[in-house]
């Protein structure tokens, strides 16, 4: 009996430990867009990560996303990222995000596929052009 207890609790506590890993890598990314650090994204994503936009219909590989960050460096002056996890699985974690620009707002929700503490898909869907539901 104990040594099912101490199994159940050891469970329980890599699940937890996993959700940290996966809230932490998270953090990175949205600190990585904000102050466009592609250091970061080099070791946040796994080598064959998938980006995906819905909304543009697009999928960009590791290389063709952190080459697009010259134009998102443009678009984050004066801008702010808020976000907040919304639900969380063994590999996917699926965050609210607000992105406020000077001259617009977009909510979206963006989920992530992590696997041995790398980022292998990132899913991105707007869900309104304002923040207010945020």
């Amino acid at each position: 009996m104990l040594r099912l207890l101490t199994a159940a609790l050891l469970l329980l506590s890599s699940a937890s430990f996993a959700a940290a890993d996966s809230q932490a890598i998270v953090e990175k990314w949205y600190t990585a867009l904000t102050v466009i650090d592609r250091v970061a994204f080099e070791t946040l994503l796994t080598d064959d990560a998938v980006i995906s936009l819905d909304d543009l219909d697009t999928e960009q590989s590791k290389k063709e996303f952190i080459e697009s960050l010259d134009e998102w460096q443009d678009a984050m002056k004066d801008a702010t990222i808020r976000h907040k996890i919304e639900t969380e699985t063994r590999e996917t974690i699926s965050v609210l995000v607000c992105y406020k620009f000077p001259d617009n707002e977009i909510f979206g929700r963006e989920t992530f596929r992590i696997v041995d503490d790398k980022i292998t898909e990132s899913v991105q869907t707007t869900i309104a052009d304002s923040c207010a539901e945020f």
